[in-house]
């Protein structure tokens, strides 16, 4: 049984404050898109084979034995199971690609447990695994999320957008990020309308986390000052890869041929609905 599991930009991304629990507030648009990892399960001795990503860790730390870890502890059962990982979103880029192979985890072992959780224990495991993954295990399409990114406030239609991904080969540690940002204490409870609007902005940005990652890593400033002399590219989560929203395809490819030129990776992607 196999999934496709995709990728997201966070069209916007604002930071309200650090709440007492140590989290930050924030308010997001997460949009998917059809840059996709790939997930198979099959039932077998344990094991997990990543194929695409030389150096991502095969050890219990990985976010698919986690999520498998952390399920069959909340209850849920299952014969052993192997999983096959086709990597294709970069490790550390602000695509949540981590947290989308957690959620697509989650949903192979409910599809072949004797006992699944059901989805509500299944998006509290989602949870506990990450800021990011219950979007991806909703699978509801584009969403402006508040609180760590766990609360649904609006959802809106992005699907079929064009947009030109820019990688400059960076992983950048989104905790390290976070502790970069001093963001101010929340002096109260935040309303879910603060600092936000319930229609998704026209364009891409702006990301509160941009001074934060720059700041840690001052590579990531030069190659953001480097495209956008072509393009107003916007940083996605706590980056290190940037996008931007194209017209048209024909002007995406454009885009996409000069940066390529100048030995810039970057490649063409879609929105989904």
């Amino acid at each position: 049984m196999k999934l496709e599991l995709p990728a997201k930009v966070n069209w916007d991304l604002r930071v309200l404050g650090l709440r007492d629990d140590g989290f930050h507030e924030i308010r997001s648009w997460f949009v998917p898109i059809d840059l996709c990892d790939e997930l198979e399960l099959s039932f077998g001795p344990s094991s997990l084979n990543i194929q695409g990503n030389d150096t991502l860790a095969c050890e219990e730390d990985n976010l698919i034995l986690r999520a498998e870890k952390a399920w069959r502890f909340a209850g849920g059962q299952a014969p052993e199971v192997q999983w096959n990982l086709q990597k294709h979103i970069p490790m550390g880029g602000g695509l949540g690609g981590g947290s989308s192979d957690a959620a697509g985890a989650l949903h192979l072992l409910e599809k072949v447990a004797d006992s699944p959780l059901g989805a509500k224990r299944s998006l509290e495991v989602a949870l506990s695994l990450g800021s990011d993954v219950p979007f991806f295990f909703s699978r509801s399409g584009s969403e402006l999320r508040g609180g760590r990114g766990e609360t649904v406030l609006a959802s809106a239609d992005f699907s079929d957008r064009c947009l030109v991904l820019a990688f400059p080969e960076l992983e950048i540690s989104t905790p390290e990020v976070y502790q970069a940002l001093s963001a101010p204490p929340l002096a109260e409870e935040v309303p879910a309308s603060a600092h936000c609007s319930f229609q998704p902005p026209p364009s891409p940005g702006p990301n509160h986390l941009e001074p934060a990652a720059f700041q840690i890593e001052p590579k990531l400033a030069k190659f953001a000052n480097n495209i956008r002399q072509h393009a107003p590219f916007v940083m996605t989560g706590s980056g290190s890869t940037f996008f931007v929203a194209m017209e048209t395809v024909e002007d995406g490819e454009k885009l996409w041929a000069t940066l390529q030129a100048i030995g810039i990776s970057t490649v063409i992607s879609r929105t989904l609905s």
